[in-house]
Formats: structure tokens, sequence, C-alpha cells
């Protein structure tokens, strides 16, 4: 097994610093695509569209070079010309996306046929989904997390990217904060498969994002989990508080706190002096109205 830490220094100078090493002077946010914005038609809002200042000869020149460097591919020239016309239609960034995945995944063991298929396929993404990909391949494949081989390790990557109906950048965190809670010893301590397969429903089920002041996915989750287990709580069974715990999680950012409040209120002697059965089922009808009808209503902030 390869280690994240003995292959991150690399990447940190052929994408995180300037390629001066390939005798190129492009940086990290400019081969992402960052620095500048390109020109685009204007019409069908939400659709994919046309760029017409692509620069295509400079992100085609910096694959090619960064490929003549890459021995280990063995790629005749010709096959080069073809990985590197294909990169530069991704446009602003393609060819720095394209370096990064393809490093990373070579670092991790994965054959070179392989690295250079999802390396073009992250040449036509943005930025932001490039590095989200990064990040949950690294969390998913370091033995400190997942310790899944390399190509489950990808798959999980794009599965999550595909599927979960959160911002890339908030969807990288959210998992790496689940799978450390999964995996630890004073967290829920399952087995690596286990936790494959519960963070992904978790983050699957979980609704969009649409207020950066509501706590994520992974914490609202984490302090349902732990409020359900504990004496202050309904002190639940592990399976039955991962069950509620996930459909807190489903239902909204904010459903564990309002749970949390109906609860209290329902065992309460001056509340409703219900016992803890009786108190999880009203809390629960409550939380799930968590998410209303009506329009331009925000939150009170929690106390």
């Amino acid at each position: 097994m390869v280690c994240w830490k003995s292959f991150r220094p690399l990447l940190m100078v052929i994408v995180g610093g300037c390629f001066w090493s390939l005798g190129l002077a492009g940086c990290h946010g400019r081969l992402l695509g960052e620095s500048e914005d390109p020109v685009m038609e204007s019409e069908d809002l939400g659709q994919p569209k046309k760029v017409f200042n692509c620069d295509a000869t400079e992100e085609f020149l910096t694959t090619i070079t960064y490929l003549r460097h890459k021995k280990v591919l063995g790629l005749a020239d010709q096959d080069m010309r073809a990985v590197a016309t294909e990169v530069s239609g991704g446009c602003h960034g393609a060819a720095g996306r394209f370096i990064m995945v393809t490093e990373l995944l070579l670092k991790a063991g994965v054959d070179g046929r392989s690295a250079l298929l999802v390396g073009e396929e992250y040449a036509h993404e943005d930025g932001a989904r490039t590095e989200a990909f990064r990040d949950l391949f690294r969390h998913s494949f370091v033995p400190s997390g997942l310790d899944l081989a390399p190509p489950a390790s990808i798959a999980l990557a794009q599965r999550l990217l595909k599927s979960v109906r959160q911002p890339p950048e908030a969807l990288a965190d959210e998992f790496e904060e689940l799978v450390g809670f999964c995996v630890r010893h004073k967290g829920l301590d399952l087995s690596r498969p286990q936790c494959a397969e519960l963070v992904t429903s978790i983050l699957v089920s979980a609704p969009p994002l649409v207020d950066c002041d509501l706590p994520g996915t992974s914490e609202s989750f984490i302090e349902a989990y732990t409020f359900l287990t504990n004496n202050e709580g309904p002190h639940l069974t592990t399976r039955d508080a991962l069950t509620m715990a996930q459909r807190l999680a489903a239902i909204s950012p904010y459903a564990t706190f309002n749970f949390i409040e109906a609860y209290g209120f329902a065992v309460a002697p001056k509340g409703m002096g219900l016992d803890r059965s009786q108190g999880v089922r009203f809390a629960m009808e409550l939380a799930e109205k968590t998410v209303g009808q009506m329009t331009g209503v925000t939150p009170g902030p929690r106390s």
C-alpha cells in the first residue's frame, strides 16, 4: 500500500507550484482554470456553453511536455499527441487538471492506461470537481481512511461526484468527516467496508446544501448519533441510532436540532412527561416538519 504522504510533495511541485522542473511557467490557479474568465455564449442558462477563447495550444503544449518527461508511461509520439489533443479540448486549466489526476493515480499504483483515461476525463471538468475527486480518492485510498484498492477508490469518488446533491467543495469535506468518525475507535469503529457503504448512503441521501449557515450533513449525522446513543437522549442501540441518524440527515441538516429540542420537551416532567419511546416518536414527527412550504424564511440561529 502506497502512503499518500509519500507522493503528496511531488503533487505540490507539479500542481501546487510552477512547472519549473519541466521548463514551463504555469502555476496552480492558472492550471486549474481559475485565473481567467472564459468568454461563453449567453443563451441556454444552466446548459453547457461554447467557449470562444480556449487556450487549446497552451494546454496541448503543457500536456505533451509533461508526457515526454513521463518515461514510465512508455507512450509513442503518436499516442502523446493524441492524449495532448484530447486534453486541450478541456479549455482553461485542462492540462493542470489532467496532470494532477494522472500523477495522483500513478503514485497510488494505478496502471498508466487507466490513469491517463481518468486524467483525460477530469481535463474536461472544472477545477472544483477535479480537486474534489482528488480529495475523495485520497480519503478512500489511504490506510487511515477507507483503505480501499485504487480501482475501488476511483469508482467511489466518481460515484459520489455523480450522485451527491452538494457542491463538490463541500462534498469532500463532508466525506472526510464522516469517514473519520466511522473508522475511529472513539467513533463508530466499524469495518472499512461497512464505513464505505454507510458514508455513501448518508451522502447520497442528503439534501442539497442551500444555506451555508446551516450545519453540514456530517455534523448533523454525528450530532444525531451521539445524542441518540447517550443517556441524555433515548439511549438507542447502535443499529437503531444509525438508522435514525441517517433518517434525520436525509431530511435536512437542521432536522437534528429540531429532534433534540423536541425530545427534550417531550420527556421532561414539566413538558409532556412521555417515556423515551414516545418521546422519540414525537421528536421525529416534528423533525420531519423541518422542511416547510414557506418561501423566503430562514431558520433562526442555533443556541
